[in-house]
C-alpha cells in the first residue's frame, strides 16, 4: 500500500505566472533538481524560510527605531525652537520694514519664548 502524502492543485491557464511554474515542471530541467517532488518541497521550504525571515527582519527593525520618551521629548523641543525660531525670523522681516529693531538669535526654548513675547509686544505697540 503507498502511504505518500498527496495534494492537488490546479494551474490556471489564464495566469502567465501559473503557466510559466507549469511549463517548469513539465520540462526535463526540473529533473536537475532530483525529482518535481522534491523540487515543490523544497521551493515551499525555501518560501516559507523567507517570509518567516522577513517577518523576524521586520520585527527587529521596528524594534531598533523605536524612540525612546526622552528622544521623543528632545525632538519636540528641536522642533519648537526651529518654529519660534522661523517665527522670529518672520517677525524680525515685518519689524525691520517697520523700523523695530531686530531680536538677536536664541539658543533656547526660554530665550526663545523671550525673544518672541518682545517681539510680539512691539510689533503690537508699533515700534
Amino acid at each position: 500500500m503507498d502511504k505518500g502524502l498527496y495534494v492537488t492543485f490546479r494551474f490556471r491557464p489564464d495566469n502567465p505566472e501559473h503557466i510559466r511554474a507549469y511549463e517548469f515542471l513539465k520540462s526535463d530541467e526540473v529533473k536537475k533538481y532530483g525529482s518535481k517532488n522534491k523540487f515543490i518541497a523544497d521551493a515551499i521550504l525555501h518560501y516559507l524560510d523567507f517570509i518567516k525571515g522577513n517577518e523576524i527582519q521586520t520585527l527587529e527593525k521596528a524594534e531598533s527605531t523605536k524612540l525612546s520618551s526622552l528622544d521623543i521629548e528632545h525632538l519636540k523641543q528641536e522642533i519648537m525652537i526651529e518654529v519660534q525660531r522661523e517665527v522670529l525670523s518672520l517677525i524680525t522681516s515685518d519689524s525691520c520694514n517697520k523700523g523695530i529693531a531686530a531680536e538677536p538669535k536664541v539658543e533656547s526654548n526660554e530665550e526663545a519664548e523671550r525673544a518672541l513675547d518682545s517681539m510680539i509686544q512691539a510689533w503690537e505697540d508699533g515700534e
